[in-house]
């Protein structure tokens, strides 16, 4: 073997190993020179991390479409008057602080066929699936992950819920 093979195969192996001991928390990367390129992005601080799930949080976004959603499942026969106003007041606070419009917020049926006079889309269907007793509610923030488990009870809940996963 060449002297430069001997060389590429030391500098490779290095690499390797530099960006291992990186990844493993050996090497502090935030102590790191700035001229060193991270070996993959980091994620925000605020973002959760798989060990820091809760419960129903979720690592992939539950609803399959780019953005932000939320989805309120409701059954509009056995719901009650407080469990109705949670879900109107939520839908409508959580409009006014822009998450999104209309088409990022849903309260939804199982039974509904329609949303503002429009079919049920499939990745609105599949979500509505995750729901295993209602109310139920799913957040879903594309590339960050998102929540699916039985609604909060009240309104400053729901919305500390969403709050969580950020704006969209």
């Amino acid at each position: 073997m060449n002297n430069a093979r001997k060389w590429l195969l030391g500098a490779a192996l290095f690499l390797a190993a530099f960006a291992l001991a990186v990844d493993n928390g050996i090497i502090d990367r935030d102590k790191l020179p700035d001229w060193v390129p991270d070996t993959e992005p980091r994620p925000d601080d605020t973002e959760p991390r798989p060990d820091d799930l809760l419960p129903g949080e979720l690592t992939v976004a539950p609803i399959a479409l780019p953005g932000f959603k939320v989805l309120y499942v409701y059954e509009s026969e056995t719901e009650t008057p407080q469990e109705a106003n949670v879900r109107d007041s939520s839908k409508w606070r959580l409009l006014a602080m822009e998450y999104g419009g209309q088409d990022c917020v849903r309260a939804l049926d199982p039974q509904a066929e329609h949303i503002d006079g429009a079919p049920v889309t499939k990745p609105w269907a599949d979500a509505m699936k995750l729901a295993t007793d209602l109310p139920w509610i799913v957040i879903s923030k594309e590339n960050k992950g998102g929540y699916s488990g039985p609604a909060p009870k009240s309104v400053d809940e729901v919305v500390k819920l969403v709050e969580k996963w950020g704006k969209p």
